[in-house]
């Protein structure tokens, strides 16, 4: 309904149903693309299952390959299982492939105490303290979460919060008006989706939010946002939210793609997500091409600066690896 209008459903079912490829194909340039369903939009995708994941993995290339003649290229991406994907398609000749290392995403294992954990990491201490500091000196501070599904006037305030933040300035906020935001209120918005906002106030005024995803022992920190004005907001909320983590006995709180500074500040801990692309004709080894000289491109000096002078940001993933099998 928001994001796979140039998107046509190619998804496979195992007769058993233990196993689902949710794929999407797209064509481009008259080049029949296979993506899977959500790129672009998580900061992890695979399969559905119950299956060991190499299994799965090795299972849906298979089938894949038996219908090599409906797509040229196959693109993988945020991808954790790259060494069971890998190895799925190195059993096939004729197909061309490229992969890299495409972002880290740290995370947090929840393990004893709050107290311990603090005892553990000095700066974490010392920096919880001065968030909390700064953020009451603003006024009476309220910390709470909400569960799916949130009001229109929730997110009302968390646009206005991303309004007034540096991501509005900077063309990052996920909230502006367009398809994008459409898609995250519908998320927002869904009485099934498992998951709550976290929020911080200031005299009942809203400055910091962070949506929360939670499965049955984990959650996955996404779309943090704080009111320019108000700098150390997000840090806190951060913090209350961890330390809710210990008290409640969640398993690991996963901070997601982005290996950003303040991260490791909580966790030394990451897992990596990975690019993939196989081409299966000729067709697609073109564009294996094009995503190469791309990939080389963002690791040019001249053409990082530029980027980091007009866009401020950079891409610090490294060159893409070949292999080809045939």
């Amino acid at each position: 309904m928001h994001r796979g209008t140039q998107y046509e459903p190619y998804i496979l079912v195992s007769a058993d149903q233990e196993l689902i490829a949710p794929l999407a194909m797209t064509t481009i340039a008259g080049i029949r693309v296979l993506r899977l369903i959500g790129t672009g939009e998580s900061d992890y995708l695979g399969l559905v299952t119950t299956m060991p994941s190499a299994e799965a993995w090795a299972a849906v290339i298979k089938e894949l390959h038996g219908r090599k003649a409906e797509w040229h290229l196959l693109h993988l991406h945020s991808i954790k299982q790259k060494d069971e994907v890998l190895s799925a398609l190195e059993r096939y000749k004729g197909i061309s492939v490229i992969e890299r290392d495409y972002e880290k995403c740290p995370y947090l294992v929840i393990r004893g105490t709050w107290e311990e954990y603090l005892s553990q990491r000095k700066k974490v201490k010392y920096e919880s303290r001065r968030w909390a500091k700064r953020v009451h000196e603003l006024g009476p501070v309220k910390v709470e979460s909400i569960s799916f599904p949130l009001s229109s006037g929730l997110l009302g305030e968390m646009i206005e919060v991303e309004h007034e933040s540096w991501k509005w300035n900077l063309g990052t906020a996920a909230l502006k008006p367009g398809e994008q935001a459409e898609f995250l209120c519908a998320i927002l918005q869904d009485q099934q989706m498992p998951g709550r906002v976290w929020c911080l106030r200031t005299h009942m005024q809203l400055i910091a939010f962070a949506v929360m995803f939670e499965d049955k022992d984990s959650w996955y920190y996404y779309l943090p946002s704080f009111r320019s004005r108000c700098p150390n907001a997000g840090a806190h909320l951060m913090s209350s939210i961890v330390e809710e983590a210990f008290r409640l006995g969640c398993r690991s709180v996963d901070l997601l793609q982005g290996d950003h500074g303040y991260k490791s500040l909580w966790t030394d801990q990451a897992v990596g997500v990975a690019e993939i692309l196989a081409g299966n004709s000729l067709w697609g080894r073109l564009m294996l091409l094009g995503y190469t000289a791309r990939w080389r491109a963002s690791h040019s000096v001249t053409i990082r600066g530029l980027r980091d002078t007009f866009a401020k940001v950079g891409d610090r993933r490294p060159v893409p690896r070949w292999r080809k099998w045939s």
